[in-house]
């Protein structure tokens, strides 16, 4: 169960450095369907089965949230990238005051 909560987290964690809310969705679905057959797989019961769906979904969700958070703390925010335009007059500026 440790593994599962660690490894879904760490998933969360990742997915909200990167992305927004809207990946959650196919993030839970991979991730119930994964530790579904893995639950099966170890024949496990009906109850801890629905547990460590439970687990591994609640835990890929605050991880995301502390992702997310981090992202935000760290200043790489989704909003926060520098557009095309803004590279170009760097570049600019960096070669025409070198040359």
């Amino acid at each position: 169960m440790g593994v599962v909560l660690g490894t879904s987290f760490l998933a969360g964690a990742v997915l909200g450095l990167r992305f927004k809310v809207l990946v959650l969705l196919p993030a839970i679905f991979v991730t119930a369907v994964v530790v579904g057959i893995a639950a099966i797989n170890s024949l496990s019961g009906l109850w801890s089965l629905a547990l460590m769906v439970i687990v591994a979904t609640t835990a890929i969700q605050l991880g995301y949230l502390v992702g997310a958070m981090a992202s935000q703390f760290l200043g790489q925010g989704i909003n926060q990238h520098e557009d095309a335009s803004g590279m170009r007059e760097a570049a600019q500026r960096l070669l025409g005051s070198g040359g």
